[in-house]
This record gives C-alpha cells, structure tokens and sequence, in this order.
C-alpha cells in the first residue's frame, strides 16, 4: 500500500511529540514496520529534479534493459547493466551500443559470446 505524504508528515509529527513506534502504528492504521523504517530515515526534505543527460538514448536504453536486460552484481560489490542481444542482428546491438556511450558513462563494455552480445 503506498502513503501519503500526509502519513508520514503525522509520523513525524507524533514522533517529535515523543510517541513510541506501537503509539504511532495504533493511532494511524500504518504498519509498525513502516514507522520503524520512516523513524531510522526520514525521507530527504529536497526532491530531486534529476533527468537522463539525453532522453532519448535513456528512453531507448530503458526500453533495451526491460526487453533484453539484468542487473548483475559484481565481484566488487557494485552493480551493472546488462543487455544481451543476438548477434544476428548487428544493427540493434550497433544502435544499443552507440546508446550507451554518452559523455558521462562510467564504463561500457561490449562482451560477446556464442550466439549474444552483452552489453
């Protein structure tokens, strides 16, 4: 179930008044696990107006990652894109490919194997 912003602002309101985490769940019908997780981190009072540096190669890269696409988790511990295409077709894996490299990238890499291209 999604909240209100008007829940969480009586959250806090009943938290700064000193109410416990039960207190706060009874009086407002909001889980005590919710409150315990909004308690421990407050939501950033500033949004954030965040775009894609060129919408159309995110839009196009989106659409790519929701067909074709996985998140994998390195060795590191970081996190990374991964597009798989056919390499039957040169020119989706050519367009993916010129997507991807934009001026702010951290890193692109084009892995192939039998039969795919993993972006």
């Amino acid at each position: 179930m999604a909240h209100s912003e008007a829940d969480r602002a009586e959250v806090r309101r009943l938290a700064e008044r000193g109410a416990s985490g039960r207190e706060i769940a009874a009086a407002t019908g909001i889980p005590l696990s919710t409150v315990t997780r909004w308690r421990r981190s407050p939501p950033d009072p500033r949004p954030i107006a965040w775009r894609p540096a060129h919408e159309a190669s995110y839009a196009y890269l989106l659409g790519m990652y929701l067909g074709d696409g996985c998140l994998y988790a390195n060795p590191r511990g970081g996190v990374q894109v991964r597009i798989c295409l056919d390499t039957r077709h040169p020119t989706v894996i050519d367009d993916c490919w010129a997507a991807m490299v934009l001026p702010h990238r951290h890193s692109v890499a084009l892995l192939e194997e039998i039969g795919c291209a993993a972006a």
